[in-house]
């Protein structure tokens, strides 16, 4: 009967793993509650994180658009020209008449818009030559005379005796008177600019009274 619970105490030493077994003897102890036929498997280690913590505040990179450079397009030639002055036109709108003085005889004329000036064309017959024997400038008011000019004046201003020039005159009409003594004289007028000289007006005479 020892016997037989000797080999029984072994055996459970062998099953149970438990404590130093003595031969010929049960077990020093009983066994635990706690005691586990299997050894309870440790939890695997959290695996190594194989990107880096990075440390203080993360950077945000801001992406900035840059426009493609272009070459500056140039502004088209202008192909407005500015262009040149020309001739006035001739003046349409002349007489002669006897003056108001003895020996007197006087021309009137229209104005030209785009003249700065006229010239006062004499000649003792309608096909003879002509000289002259005046001009004025609108702008200026320079003015050249022959002997026997009386005067050359207009309504705002006085040419011949000469006055001082105050602005352009704009006057619609002007009037030349000259002492000839007797007999008949013709006269033709021409307008100027910068450009030149207009084509002369139509001839007109007269004699005096």
């Amino acid at each position: 009967m020892g016997a037989r619970v000797s080999v029984l105490g072994v055996a459970m030493c062998a099953v149970f793993s438990l404590g130093a077994c003595t031969p010929g003897s049960g077990p020093t102890s009983a066994p635990s509650a706690a005691a586990s036929v299997t050894s309870t498997p440790t939890s695997p280690a959290a695996p190594a994180s194989t990107s880096a913590t990075p440390t203080g505040s993360p950077t945000t990179a801001t992406a900035t658009t840059i426009p493609p450079t272009t070459a500056p397009v140039s502004a088209p030639a202008s192909t407005s020209r500015i262009m040149p002055r020309s001739r006035p036109h001739a003046v349409t709108t002349v007489s002669a008449s006897p003056g108001r003085g003895s020996g007197e005889v006087a021309v009137n004329w229209g104005a030209v818009s785009d003249a700065d000036g006229y010239k006062i064309l004499r000649s003792t017959s309608a096909n003879g030559l002509f000289k002259q024997t005046g001009k004025l400038n609108v702008i200026t008011g320079v003015t050249s005379a022959a002997a026997g000019v009386v005067s050359i004046w207009s309504y705002q201003h006085s040419y011949v005796p000469a006055k001082k020039m105050s602005g352009r005159d704009t006057s619609k009409s002007f009037e030349y008177v000259e002492t000839i003594g007797s007999g008949k004289r013709c006269f033709k007028v021409v307008a100027f600019n910068t450009a030149g000289d207009s084509a002369a007006s139509k001839v007109v005479c007269a004699s005096p009274p």
